[in-house]
């Protein structure tokens, strides 16, 4: 009892003096002052097929909306419903370390599933609130949540043991992140997003060429 009450009053030091360092350091903010959080919900009452966004679709350089789950649910409730510049955080794993070792910006989402989709309760919805500043752009949070220092403070509100969660009251409080000159976060944002273009453009190609490669295994088959 000694040794963990020891080990408890370790890990509370740290973080109030990574905390203060921080703030002492560089400009910065808790992440709740401009973010809301949100989570998934199951399937509930099977309806009709829904585009179900699982922990999946997550991959660090942006979300694969080709890996969308679409199973037998109730459409009805908005809740859990993925919008575009929600930033998405893997928040329960069956060994803590892996939760939050996925996190995806969503720059925008397939029309077809737009009004539609929801996730699981296993994704946890990071949402701008209005206050939000207009040049703290949703691919550098994502980027500096999946980084050391952002992963550690995702880390230290696990609650659990061996399978782990973290929820969005913890996260809203315990999160601070740096907040860089707005020129640098200009550059950053120009970068990210050059970099999921160029990336759209790949997976077109290679859909293209897997598309092509078919078809012509297709019309062999057909001469035979």
């Amino acid at each position: 009892m000694v040794k963990r009450t020891a080990l408890l009053l370790s890990a509370v030091e740290s973080y109030y003096s990574f905390d203060i360092k921080l703030q002492e350091e560089a400009n910065s903010f808790i992440l709740g002052e401009y973010y809301n959080f949100y989570n998934g919900r199951s399937l509930g009452v099977k309806k009709e097929e829904v585009p179900y966004v699982k922990q999946s679709v997550l991959t660090n350089i942006g979300v694969n909306w080709a890996a969308v789950s679409y199973e037998m649910g109730d459409p009805a409730p908005s809740t859990g419903r993925v919008k575009a510049n929600d930033i998405l955080l893997a928040c329960t794993a069956h060994e803590i370390y892996y939760v939050g070792r996925k996190v995806d910006f969503v720059r925008s989402i397939p029309a077809s599933i737009e009004n539609s989709n929801f996730c699981v309760a296993d994704i946890m919805i990071i949402r701008p609130k209005k206050n939000k500043p207009e040049k703290l752009y949703g691919s550098f949070l994502a980027a500096f949540l999946r980084s050391p220092s952002g992963l550690h403070q995702v880390q230290r509100c696990i609650r659990g043991l061996r399978g782990g969660h973290v929820y969005g009251r913890d996260l809203n409080k315990y999160i601070r992140v740096p907040l860089p000159p707005i020129d640098w976060l200009e550059r950053f944002e120009g970068i990210a997003m050059q970099a999921e273009v160029t990336r759209n453009k790949a997976k077109e190609t290679l859909i293209n060429a897997f598309n092509k490669t078919s078809n012509w295994v297709n019309e062999f088959l057909e001469t035979k």
